[in-house]
């Protein structure tokens, strides 16, 4: 997770266009809406060829960049490969 915490904060980072720091509530960010959430997620999926469990799909997964890391880290290579 070491590896992903910082992809996953430049990658929401980017999204929103301002840093955002590990500890910082995702949901509460200015900007963090269901568009930005799907961006993110689509950009992950592409960028590491995975896909994110659908039942880490909520609300949870995005208390902070660190339980978003810890998601990206616990799914599965995408159907077909990357």
């Amino acid at each position: 997770m070491t590896t992903l915490l910082p992809y996953v904060t430049e990658v929401v980072s980017g999204r929103l266009g301002r840093p955002v720091a590990p500890g910082e509530p995702l949901l509460d960010q200015p900007g963090f809406d269901s568009l930005a959430i799907a961006a993110v997620i689509d950009r992950i999926e592409a960028d590491l060829g995975i896909e994110l469990e659908p039942d880490l799909l909520v609300p949870e997964t995005f208390t902070d960049l660190v339980s978003l890391a810890e998601a990206v880290r616990a799914s599965t290579p995408a159907a077909g490969g990357a």
